[in-house]
């Protein structure tokens, strides 16, 4: 995070102090809060084996402060650590009474994910191919359809009208593009009707259905879609920028916020899953070394 970043948070979390090699996480154990460092350093491990350090600005335990799951790796303080935490309730608690404040908080939380996304995206497709790529995009994509969260969960059909202003529809028609890979991009696509393929190098790793959402990575980067999408009907989409999300978010303020947290929902599970594939698909050096790069 950046520095003006962590001193948002810090106007609304608490300041938490560490001595050397006091745990601040332990694996396995349940939590729902998460943490970013303002001074020091802390120690990351995998079981008994040390992954990487963090500093300043670093952010850890934000899966678990979203859904409220086990933790992923033992965090340790390396010398004295100041931390600022922050649980779930009390992101609530901003959400009520400072909307503008909590959509600022949660939309960094959906990039940090965005970002670890993609590291664990990068390094699939490094060290193994496509064979796991095309395992990992399958479970990826049920994570959206298993869970109860969609983009839309917790609004009521009346504020489901109000955004009809801000999404536009198109249709595509079987065979075409609708996003291509390496192409720069800032819409968030959901489809209404039809199926299309998730391809890579133009060789196919995924499907999608109606309700499945794409494109969130780069709606919420602005960075290059990493896959082409393309429609094996005719499809039939809702889709918005993140421009138009922006305006969304100022006229209200709590459909903003919602949606973001479903993305931060959507993602955190993406996440963990891609943790249980990698320990189930790759020997322990290489699992090590995906969490090295992820920094958690």
């Amino acid at each position: 995070m950046s520095a003006e970043e962590v001193g948002l948070i810090g106007k609304y979390s608490r300041l938490v102090t560490y001595r050397n090699a006091e745990p601040v996480l332990l694996e396995d154990e349940p939590g729902n809060q998460m943490f970013v460092i303002k001074s020091g350093t802390v120690k990351v491990y995998v079981g008994t084996i040390w992954v990487v350090d963090l500093g300043p600005g670093d952010v850890f335990g934000e899966v678990s402060l979203i859904d409220n799951g086990t933790r992923t790796a033992s965090i340790f303080a390396s010398g004295s650590v100041e931390l600022l935490a922050m649980n779930a309730g009390e992101v609530d608690l901003i959400a009520e009474a400072k909307k503008e404040v909590a959509i600022k908080l949660i939309a960094n939380l959906a990039k940090i994910l965005s970002k670890k996304l993609i590291m664990v995206d990068d390094f699939i497709m490094k060290q193994t191919g496509y064979d796991l790529k095309t395992k990992f995009s399958e479970v990826m994509l049920d994570v959206g359809q298993k869970r109860d969260t969609s983009l839309f969960t917790g609004l009521s059909n009346h504020m489901m009208e109000w955004l009809r202003q801000y999404f536009t529809t198109a249709e595509y028609q079987q065979g075409e593009n609708i996003v291509q890979e390496g192409d720069f991009g800032s819409e968030l696509f959901q489809i209404v009707l039809g199926q299309a393929d998730v391809l890579i190098d133009e060789r196919k790793v995924a499907g999608l259905k109606d309700n499945d959402i794409f494109g969130e990575i780069s709606f919420l980067l602005g960075t290059s879609r990493t896959a082409t999408i393309r429609a094996m009907s005719d499809v039939h989409v809702n889709k918005i920028s993140s421009a138009k999300f922006n305006s969304l978010s100022k006229d209200f303020p709590f459909i903003g916020y919602r949606i973001y947290v479903n993305l931060c929902k959507l993602l955190a599970g993406k996440l963990r899953l891609a943790d249980n594939v990698i320990r189930q698909s790759m020997d322990n050096i290489v699992y090590l070394d995906v969490k090295k790069s992820l920094g958690v």
